[in-house]
């Protein structure tokens, strides 16, 4: 599997490719996270093992210089006191050493929870905007919840995954001194620790549990918050404020009931990471202090073997922390990967036909309606109705179902990209995404301000520009939200004959504007594609003087050829 080559521990964010992932299973997207930042996961592990060790030896170092001093002479000078002095200055570099590996151990984990975390929400990004769109029920509130909320579980399963590899080494090297000093605590500490571990793994089942169930009413409110967001001048005009009001308390007062039986549970296992090592640490430190009064081992040695058995006690808490922390990310990863592993609404063709060259048949056609639209004129279709109108939209996008045919082939046998090229649909729901007004209608910057102005002019959106305290610099909201309706519909037109695409497909495009304004769009829009095929679908009689081809959704001429 290919690492990242990274020259400096840090890396730029956000990665220039963030790989493609193992969708397998959330424990192997996981360890693929991993592995993609292996160096700094790895150096981190190692800091931690240092850190760690630095920490065990502490209690030695303390522990022989107690020793040394009780065997110096009375008369207060001699070997004793000369070597517990001279211990003094490794006690010193072992301070240097841990804070020193402790610091680099935090740059190195934090380097690769934040790589982890940017790269998980740059797949997430990169799924959502492929061709094709989602399946299923996906909406801009859940995937809002899953790049933010489930994406920090991720990066905090690698900063633990450093402190444990040293809890593992250190507790290994920690008993194997237990065992040579004090056979009977070493087997104590050296069994009983894992076991202790081990019993608190069966309390994770209903935390897990409870994260599931959590995650799933807060991805209903984030969906619910969005929807109202973007929704709220409809729900005001519809009447229905009080009624989305009413089901959001009752869906937040779910939260807080599974909030509150997640936080029982986690308490539930917190305390027994602090009970169960405090009993392992008072019947050490009771079987050292025996030792000690036997005379079985010396008074450095009651301190060493009292300050290690007190050190075991962060090895245990780390093992369980690591449990917890792996079980929030498995989670997590488990909503990650819904959302990569999402089957697209219009799936790709395994095996796309070429693109017909021009002339090879009707522009654009659809054999459910009966309609086929010649190349360089102006058709509208009358919709009797908008869903009907939107369902041959979503045709001649390519994601209502099979049909619709670009010069007699069908869309979805066409390599989704070339498609995207060639056939721009734009809808009232089309996107509007935060940013300047230039922006807006112009997302890549391709186009000169004269040209900009031409979109404007044409889709009759040239008084936003002017309504606006900074012309074009102005900002707008995320979808729009500081325009009216009107606006960013005109807003949309603009966009899309900007792109100027060889079809151009709008559907309804005038549905939130007045009588005059719609006409004004129609003879400006009709002027400004002329040559190019487009296709109007609405229900307003608007674009009928301005149309080559007039036709409704039966798929009969209704009035055959128009001359203009």
């Amino acid at each position: 599997m290919k690492r990242d080559d990274d020259k400096e521990t840090m890396q730029p964010l956000p990665l220039a490719d963030p790989g493609t992932p193992d969708v397998r299973s959330p424990r192997r997207f996981l360890l693929w996270l991993a592995l993609r930042q292996s160096r700094t996961v790895a150096a981190a592990a190692a800091l931690g093992v240092i850190w760690m060790l630095a920490q065990a030896a502490v209690p030695l170092l303390v522990g022989r210089i107690i020793d040394r001093m009780f065997t110096a002479p009375s008369s207060g000078s001699g070997p004793g006191l000369a070597g517990a002095a001279a211990d003094c200055l490794p006690l010193a570099g072992l301070a240097v050493l841990l804070h020193g590996s402790g610091a680099l151990r935090n740059r190195c984990s934090e380097s690769s929870a934040r790589t982890a975390n940017s790269r998980a929400v740059q797949l997430v990004c990169r799924r959502a905007v492929v061709p094709g769109g989602f399946g299923g029920s996906r909406t801009a509130g859940g995937l809002a919840a899953v790049s933010g909320a489930d994406i920090a579980p991720l990066g905090d399963f690698l900063r633990i995954a450093a402190r444990a590899a040293g809890a593992l080494v250190t507790f290994g090297a920690v008993a194997a001194f237990l065992l040579a000093t004090a056979p009977a605590l070493g087997w104590t500490a050296l069994v009983g620790m894992p076991l202790l571990v081990l019993g608190i793994h069966p309390l994770l089942r209903p935390l897990l549990g409870g994260q599931h169930a959590l995650r799933r009413v807060l991805d209903d409110l984030s969906t619910m918050a969005v929807d109202a967001v973007h929704g709220q001048r409809v729900l005001r005009g519809a009447g229905g404020a009080e009624e989305f009001a009413r089901r959001y308390r009752a869906r937040s007062q779910e939260a807080r009931a599974a909030s509150v039986r997640l936080a029982r549970t986690e308490t539930l296992v917190d305390g027994v990471q602090v009970l169960l090592p405090g009993l392992f640490g008072l019947l050490a430190v009771g079987w050292s202090a025996h030792l000690a009064l036997s005379g079985a081992i010396s008074p450095g040695t009651l301190v060493s073997l009292a300050g290690l058995v007190a050190f075991l006690v962060v090895p245990l808490q780390t093992a369980a922390e690591f449990y917890d922390k792996a079980a929030k990310a498995e989670v997590a990863a488990g909503r990650v990967l819904a959302v990569l592993t999402a089957p697209p609404q219009a799936p790709a063709p395994p095996a796309p036909l070429p693109l017909p060259p021009p002339g090879a048949g009707p522009e654009l056609g659809d054999a459910p309606a009966d309609l086929a639209f010649p190349a360089g004129r102006l058709t509208v279709v009358q919709a009797p109705d908008a869903t009907t109108g939107a369902e041959l939209a979503d045709r001649l996008a390519g994601y209502g179902g099979p049909g619709a045919s670009f010069r007699g082939v069908p869309l979805q046998a066409l390599d989704r990209r070339e498609v995207r090229q060639r056939v721009l649909v734009a809808t009232p729901l089309s996107g509007v995404f935060a940013g300047t007004l230039r922006e807006v209608v112009d997302p890549r910057g391709e186009h000169s301000e004269e040209d900009v102005g031409r979109a404007l002019h044409a889709a009759s959106a040239e008084d936003v520009a002017r309504a606006l305290p900074a012309g074009l610099a102005s900002p707008v909201g995320g979808r729009g939200h500081t325009l009216s309706g009107g606006q960013r519909q005109r807003l949309i037109v603009a966009r899309a004959l900007l792109a100027d695409p060889e079809v151009l497909v709008l559907f309804a495009p005038t549905q939130a504007v007045d009588a005059s304004t719609e006409a004004r769009m129609a003879r400006r829009i009709a002027g400004f594609r002329t040559g190019r095929t487009t296709v109007v679908i609405t229900d307003s009689p608007a674009f009928t003087a301005h149309a080559d081809v007039r036709a409704d959704l039966a798929g009969r001429p209704a009035d055959g050829e128009a001359d203009r």
